[in-house]
């Protein structure tokens, strides 16, 4: 994994390597997975920004690979997000 500078990662990037740390997390009852567990690795070992996780966030949802539970804590692949799978997102992310 490629580290990034703070405003390098375009935002689809950013969507998709918020999907590979997704994947890269054990679920937990139903699916779950904690935002914290998603949102630490983006911003300290990937060194990403907070206003890239958060536009890479909305990307993952609004093209229905991801969907937010209404509070905000965790998230849960959508079918068409599980469809992707880690190596998809490696071999897509590799083309961009």
């Amino acid at each position: 994994m490629s580290r990034y500078r703070k405003g390098e990662i375009p935002t689809e990037k950013a969507a998709r390597r918020i999907l590979e740390i997704a994947n890269s997390v054990e679920a937990i009852q139903d699916g779950r997975i904690h935002v914290e567990k998603i949102n630490g690795p983006f911003l300290f070992r990937n060194g990403g920004s907070p206003a890239e996780y958060g536009s890479g966030m909305q990307i993952a949802i609004e093209r229905g690979w991801l969907d937010m539970h209404r509070s905000g804590t965790y998230v849960k692949f959508t079918p068409a997000g599980a469809e992707l799978g880690p190596t998809k997102i490696l071999v897509q992310n590799a083309n961009q």
